[in-house]
């Protein structure tokens, strides 16, 4: 019920996909394709002033990721109806800097570079200890869930690659440049507006003019065992 009025309808508003679902006793989770890609061309720089007697570069290849799909889960939280969406994702890119000058007794230009790659990690949610959000009661007839995601809401860590003592010794250190955390790619952030679930919306065949049957338990709200439970108390006059 939930995965078919709330999230399937959203799905396909924003031309998303559903991968993969798993409903279980007390939990539902799906898995959202967005088709989401993150791209950056390849970067270029050379300082300005350098000239025949020296120079300074960087380099970085491009960047073109197609996203793995994000989980968003539905569970019951200390006994509140939660949702929450966890993703991550990362890539891999090579780097080089050239610090070139005169070198030696004949004042000749040596190129002196630095290379290595740099691992980019982004996870969903930022704070893994966050609490997840509460599903809303809009009113006595209906809930409702907002899936939405920001820039902010990115936690990124930079990896550099693994070096041994012996490629250290020869290449530098398996260090991050800062130049290079300040190039990285711009995150995804979108809003998918998830449907409301609605519920006797239809005539009151019991009380005519009467468009509210049950009156809902807030403070028990609402279950997701295997699928929806609403706690209330049904109207009897």
């Amino acid at each position: 019920m939930v995965y078919e009025s709330v999230i399937k309808p959203a799905l396909e508003a924003a031309k998303f996909s559903g991968k993969g679902l798993s409903d279980t006793t007390g939990s539902l989770e799906v898995k959202i394709d967005t088709g989401k890609r993150v791209h950056r061309d390849k970067f270029y720089y050379k300082v300005p002033g350098s000239d025949a007697f020296g120079y300074e570069w960087y380099k970085a290849d491009a960047i073109d990721v197609t996203l793995p799909p994000l989980t968003l889960t539905l569970k019951e939280n200390s006994g509140y109806p939660t949702y929450a969406t966890s993703w991550e994702w990362q890539y891999s890119c090579k780097w080089e800097y050239d610090d070139a000058g005169p070198t030696g007794i004949d004042g000749s230009i040596q190129d002196h570079i630095t290379d290595g790659t740099t691992t980019a990690i982004h996870t969903l949610p930022k704070d893994p200890n966050a609490h997840p959000k509460v599903v809303t009661l809009l009113d006595d007839y209906s809930l409702k869930m907002d899936c939405s995601i920001s820039k902010d809401d990115w936690k990124v860590t930079f990896e550099p690659e693994k070096r041994s003592a012996w490629e250290k010794f020869w290449e530098g250190p398996d260090t991050v440049p800062k130049w290079m955390k300040g190039l990285d790619v711009e995150v995804p952030d979108f809003d998918l507006q998830l449907g409301s679930v609605d519920f006797f919306l239809t005539t009151n065949l019991l009380f005519p003019g009467d468009k509210q049957v049950i009156d809902v338990d807030k403070k028990a709200g609402l279950h997701i065992p295997g699928d929806l439970y609403l706690v209330g108390t049904v109207k009897t006059k």
